[in-house]
């Protein structure tokens, strides 16, 4: 009778641990990066999340909402320059082509633009500043969908004008579809690339935003736990304060989407900014590939 009850003990144990979620590799690493990682600080007035509430997205969340994904055919970030770029702002779209390389992993190239593609229909002046708008709406649905590559993870459009996604708003930096796979962004807003003293920081809004938008691309949504590049942003000097790094939590997301080695991601962002002699930018990577 005794050995009975203990072999059915025995088997109610092993149920019982077999039967609790072990923790992914990419869970592991989130929870050894978090120390490092400032948690989201309280919205001011004009901030993001002052007005609007986003609800905090775990990587078992991520999973089960079937995320947009690369697989066997769609494996490259193309990006799409939609109107006219000179050198300064061509240069700026190139360093960020490699900046998304190394961030995603994935190769990026560029298509061209159909001739016949009307960029300015449903453009409008604003109504504050008087400035002409291209529609982002209308960007993404008529001319970055239809010419999306069948080798296209994702499309991105980039554009020198400024943008807005609907009458009832002033502006945008971007907008990035989390189905559709495409996206446009704009550096309008970003400072003066012809500048020396501005270029850089021209260089890390592009990139914040580029790097924003893809996320999106991959079905993540807005970051609400950490300071992160997926945070959403209001105002241009909000955009300036958020990291260009994804925090652990959306780190992890990217790479079990992805199947990325972590180490490797952190490792080849940091070497982008080395380059760069970017110090600040490359210091976060430092510190986690410490941990790591």
């Amino acid at each position: 009778m005794l050995n009975l009850l203990q072999q059915l003990f025995f088997i109610i144990a092993i149920s019982i641990i077999f039967s609790c979620k072990s923790k992914n590799e990419y869970e592991i690493v989130s929870e050894n990066l978090s120390p490092l990682y400032p948690l989201k600080i309280s919205p001011k007035e004009d901030d993001w999340l002052y007005t609007r509430k986003d609800e905090y997205q775990s990587l078992d969340d991520y999973i089960k909402s079937n995320p947009t994904s690369i697989d066997s055919v769609r494996t490259k970030i193309y990006i799409m320059l939609i109107g006219n770029f000179d050198e300064a702002q061509k240069d700026i779209v190139s360093n960020t082509a490699d900046y998304l390389h190394a961030f995603y992993g994935l190769e990026t190239a560029f298509v061209v633009i159909n001739k016949d593609a009307d960029i300015f229909e449903k453009s409008r002046t604003n109504p504050s500043h008087n400035q002409l708008q291209l529609s982002a709406k209308q960007l993404m649905n008529n001319i970055l969908k239809p010419q999306l590559p069948k080798d296209a993870a994702t499309l991105i459009g980039f554009t020198t004008y400024d943008l807005y996604p609907g009458n009832d708003w002033n502006y945008i930096f971007g907008l990035g579809s989390v189905r559709d796979r495409v996206g446009v962004w704009s550096m309008y807003r970003f400072g003066d690339p012809h500048k020396s003293e501005e270029k850089e920081l021209c260089l890390e809004r592009t990139i914040k935003t580029a790097t924003h938008e893809i996320g999106h691309m991959f079905s993540m949504l807005h970051c609400a736990k950490y300071e992160c590049c997926m945070n959403g942003s209001n105002t241009l000097s909000e955009l300036t304060s958020h990291p260009a790094y994804f925090c652990p939590n959306c780190l992890a997301k990217i790479c079990w989407n992805l199947k990325h080695d972590p180490k490797k991601h952190l490792n080849d962002v940091k070497k982008f900014w080395d380059k760069r002699n970017n110090k600040n930018m490359a210091d976060p990577y430092n510190k986690s590939l410490k941990v790591l």
